[in-house]
């Protein structure tokens, strides 16, 4: 544990690490409110579009994924194996595996906004 005197602060990779485990976390116990927070705009925008595609209407992020779109991620488990980053901009490799299915290899790419990490395009 990080107590007293010897306490450091996360690295770069630490935090980007620990993004993508809150936001696959937040996925996996149905908190899409916590998981659409730890988008950016543009993959927000991007997660509208691909709902109005296949639900047949445009619905806000954490509506979207109650209506069926998150249910493949709820029970999900994630391994980051490797974190680059440069400048704003990070790339986590992550083993993703569902409750049921084969484990898929993730890229995940993640934006620093204004002091936090969020992910751009879950992969």
């Amino acid at each position: 544990a990080d107590l007293g005197p010897f306490e450091d602060p996360a690295t770069p990779e630490e935090e980007v690490s620990g993004a993508v485990e809150d936001f696959y976390g937040a996925a996996a116990d149905g908190d899409f409110q916590t998981f659409c927070g730890l988008l950016t705009e543009q993959a927000r925008a991007q997660l509208r579009a691909n709902a109005a595609q296949l639900l047949g209407e445009e619905q806000a992020c954490p509506k979207a994924l109650d209506s069926g779109l998150g249910e493949v991620l709820r029970g999900a488990t994630v391994e980051v194996q490797e974190v680059s980053i440069s400048g704003p901009q990070a790339r986590a490799e992550a083993r993703l595996k569902p409750p049921k299915g084969e484990a898929q290899l993730r890229t995940v790419l993640l934006r620093e906004t204004e002091g936090e990490w969020l992910v751009s395009d879950p992969g």
